[in-house]
């Protein structure tokens, strides 16, 4: 009777354990492991210091800078722990496919920006492939594409582009011991535009404290519109719609 073909796991142990000390699977191998959002690929990925043989029915990538910290143990199987992991991904996978796994990850509280910014920061010295998809994500994320002053900008532009009136900015509302500073407002409309990014909304100490700031403002009578960079730069004219009918303009 023929045996059993392996398991993928089996088929990834079997390659990291045919690499030299301190072999690792790694890339969308270590994805899959670490059950990453849309990571199912049954390529078998490595990550060694070198690689003497010259066949191997599996895909290594050699590096002198790996390190054991990255290391940990899934399923029995070293592999390089969910930060390295996304921030290698970079080289290998689309941004929209990284954005996604490293937002489930998030959601999950498998891992922070901050961790996987630290190890970029510490690849990105070392001139690894991918470094700029993965920066490009982390800065979305973190909201740096939309920062005060570049939302601001933006904002503004789309206001003045299309003609509609200049709102008040940080303005402040106080009701009885209650004081909320609004980004960007039409006091005599109460209508309200706010910045969002995703990094913002995924704290949620923060998250449930809007949601509670935002329904008190709701019942003084004033009507929020949520923006984020991309909406700004992609739609500008829709935003404009919505503001304008927000204030009853004719657009």
């Amino acid at each position: 009777m023929p045996p059993y073909p392996p398991t993928w796991e089996q088929s990834v142990l079997a390659a990291v354990l045919a690499g030299p000390p301190g072999t690792v699977a790694s890339h969308r191998s270590a994805a899959r492991l670490h059950g990453l959002r849309g990571c199912r690929s049954d390529l078998v990925e490595i990550t060694c210091r070198r690689w003497r043989r010259a066949q191997r029915p599996f895909v290594v990538h050699e590096s002198l800078a790996h390190d054991g910290r990255d290391t940990v143990v899934v399923g029995g199987i070293p592999a390089t722990d969910i930060s390295r992991t996304i921030v290698d991904l970079g080289a290998v996978m689309y941004p929209d496919a990284i954005g996604r796994a490293l937002d489930e990850a998030r959601r999950r509280g498998q891992v922070n920006l901050g961790a996987v910014e630290r190890r970029l920061e510490e690849r990105a010295a070392r001139g690894r492939n991918g470094i700029t998809v993965v920066r490009g994500l982390i800065d979305e994320r973190q909201g740096r594409l939309l920062t005060s002053t570049g939302f601001e900008d933006l904002l503004l532009q789309v206001i003045e582009r299309h003609g509609l009136p200049r709102p008040e900015l940080q303005w402040s509302v106080v009701d009885r011991g209650f004081t909320a500073f609004l980004d960007f407002a039409y006091p005599s409309s109460l209508v309200a535009i706010e910045a969002d990014s995703e990094e913002y909304h995924l704290d949620l100490e923060t998250f449930h404290g809007d949601r509670a700031r935002q329904n008190r403002l709701s019942l003084l009578g004033w009507t929020f519109l949520r923006y984020t960079g991309r909406h700004l730069r992609n739609e500008p004219r829709t935003v404009a719609r919505q503001i304008a009918t927000a204030l009853g303009i004719d657009f």
